[in-house]
């Protein structure tokens, strides 16, 4: 038997109790509740594909920074 239960890193709530996720908001002059994504670990020749879906997420997301 086969359970899904989606991706533990993405969909756990973390709690912050240092604030280092203002401190970092603060530090590269992000909005209160403006979107980021994180491309972390990729690898060579990936830079292009995660530049295209950047582009394209900007589309619905015109605030989303990478």
């Amino acid at each position: 038997r086969v359970v899904v239960t989606g991706n533990i890193k993405v969909d756990a709530s973390v709690a912050d109790p240092s604030g280092s996720g203002e401190l970092w908001r603060r530090l590269l002059a992000l909005a209160p509740g403006q979107r980021v994504w994180v491309a972390g670990s990729t690898h060579p020749g990936e830079e292009g594909p995660v530049l295209d879906a950047h582009r394209a997420a900007l589309g619905e997301f015109p605030e989303l920074v990478l």
